[in-house]
This record gives structure tokens, sequence and C-alpha cells, in this order.
């Protein structure tokens, strides 16, 4: 069982009031660290000042905490921490001594979705804030795990095979019912990073074709890398009757997406049209799944990825969002 490292109940009294939307993470200022900002790019502020790698941000669903890993040394080794903090980057504790990495709360706040090594396996397991007990939920592979906003269900990384290959799966909150979102895949093609949409009833994922190379390195040694050929953002329905393509300019390299309404989304994109560029300059853009436009947030040589959005005390909805016009407007 996990080890829960303090009590979730005082955290109540300590937490604030979310004053952006976006939480993300960028190398920006040397390292990985966790930036907000509004939802029209200003009010950037860094929450973590960390010498190692702060990443996956994740806003509470009452906007008031966020979640996030951290590489530590704990007990004289390099682990992957799961992290939480105040909105204002305030009251940084560890949760769990167990090495993990935390990727979303249930619709409630209380649990929260941390993928851990167990049996030499990345699995998803459910850790209750206010006790600590933990629960394994997967025993094959898995990774990237999102809870609908309805809380009925769990959708998340599968790995086929024991290889590099993901497939996105989807199974109930309780764990049951673990299968695939699509057939499993023929041929190098990893699916990953899905999230649902505000009414869970469509999944946005990432799709890469891949190949295997062959590399000599500097002593001699000979070592596979895989080579991404080319990535696409996809939105599908639960039910597969519907798929619809997040269609960026030719070229374009996206990343991982987050909803902002059942129209929108925000995702990290590299402009550049190098795919198989290894370290690309990653910005963050919105993008409206009806008319295909396209508007710059980030403007910055650096990685600027993993976008996470909150309603928060910003009172703008999601609906009034999408007839405004932010940033810098991108043509397809």
């Amino acid at each position: 069982m996990l080890k829960f490292l303090f009590s979730f109940s005082v955290v109540f009294l300590l937490v604030t009031t979310a004053s952006a939307k976006i939480v993300f993470e960028s190398n920006r200022d040397g390292n990985y660290e966790i930036y907000v900002m509004d939802d029209d790019g200003s009010n950037m502020h860094r929450l973590t000042h960390n010498t190692t790698y702060d990443a996956y941000p994740r806003w509470s669903p009452d906007g008031k905490q966020i979640l996030f890993e951290r590489n530590i040394v704990l007990n004289g080794k390099n682990i992957d921490g799961v992290f939480v903090m105040n909105a204002d980057g305030s009251q940084q504790r560890l949760l769990t001594e167990i090495p993990g990495t935390p990727y979303s709360w249930s619709p409630d706040g209380r649990k929260i979705l941390v993928v851990a090594i167990t049996e030499n396996l990345p699995n998803i397991h459910i850790l209750d804030l206010e006790n600590g007990d933990t629960r394994r939920l997967t025993r094959s592979g898995a990774s990237y795990a999102d809870w609908s906003p309805n809380g009925q269900y769990i959708a998340y990384e599968h790995f086929v095979g024991g290889s590099f290959r993901k497939n996105i799966y989807t199974m109930t909150a309780d764990g049951q019912n673990q299968k695939p979102l699509l057939p499993e895949q023929i041929g190098f093609i990893i699916r990953s990073a899905p999230r649902w949409s505000p009414d869970s009833g469509r999944l946005l994922y990432l799709e890469s074709k891949y190949e295997i190379n062959d590399v000599v390195l500097e002593d001699g040694k000979r070592q596979q890398r895989i080579d991404v050929l080319s990535s696409h953002l996809f939105v599908r329905t639960r039910n597969l009757d519907i798929q619809e393509t997040v269609k960026l300019p030719n070229g374009w390299r996206p990343g991982f997406g987050c909803w902002l309404s059942n129209d929108a989304i925000f995702l990290s994109a590299d402009e550049v049209g190098l795919i198989t560029k290894e370290h690309g300059n990653y910005d963050i853009y919105r993008y409206h799944l009806g008319t295909g436009a396209i508007t710059q947030l980030t403007h910055h040589p650096a990685r600027d990825r993993k976008p996470d959005w909150i309603e928060g005390a910003l009172s703008v909805s999601p609906d009034n969002n999408l007839s405004m016009t932010w940033g810098e407007i991108k043509s397809q």
C-alpha cells in the first residue's frame, strides 16, 4: 500500500482561490517548472522553483489545488514523486513516498489516479486522499489515466504486448470492463494521452506513427531508437460512432491536449514542421473544433507543454470564450 504523508482534511483549511485558467509545464527558465496564465496568455507566472523536473500539472476540480510530478531524491534514491500545491504555488507537499506519476483527480476531488511501478510494470492505482488507501486497477501495463467528469469511466494508455506500442483503453471507475477504445492497431502506432470532454461523451487523444532505428552510441554500443514520423490529434466518441481529426497545419507536431468546452480545446504543438526533430519548440494554442480556428497563446523558443484548464475565479464561461479573440490567430 502507498504510504500517505498527511491528513487531507487539514488541506481544505490552507487552500487559496485560483486566479488563473491554464496551468502548464515549461522549460523556458532552464528546466521544467509549473506555470499558470490567463485564458488569453497574459498574466503568466511561475509557481515552482526547483532544480529538477516539475511536470504533469492538473487542476483539482474546484480549482484550488494543482497536482504535479516532481523529481526528487528520497531515501537516497532519485524518484518521481506525487506532489500537490495550492493554486498560488504555496504549500507544495509530497503525497506518498512511493514513486509515481499523478494524472487525474476524481470529480469530487477525494481521489487521484497515480501510475506506479508494480511487479516491474507501470499500472494505474487509485489513491484515496482522505485515508491514504490505494487500490490497483490494472495489471498488464498502463499509463496516463483520465477520470471522466461524470465519474463513471477512466480512460488510459494500455501497453500492447509489452512493447512501446500503446492503445487507448477505457474502464469503469471501479476498474471493471477494461476494453480498447479501438481495435488493437497493426504496425507502429502509438495512441496516447486520452482526455474526456466536459460532457464525458468524447475522448481527445494523440496518435503517432513511428519507426525503430538502430543507432551507434559514442562508446560503440548499438541501441534502438524510436523516431516519430507523424502525429495527429483525434476526437472520438466513447461508442466509436464518430471520429474527428484536429486539423492542424501541415507539418505541425501536436502534443498533449485538454478540453476548454465541448467545442474547443487547448493543446501544445510544434510549428517547426520537422517531425523527427528531437527538441522542438512547443507553444500552447486554443483550437475550435467547429471552425478550425487556432489562437496562439504562448510565444517562446522553449517547450510549453501539457496544458490543463479550469474556469477558476476569472468568471468567463466557455460559451462566452468562444466569441473572444485571444493572442495571435493562426491561419491554416
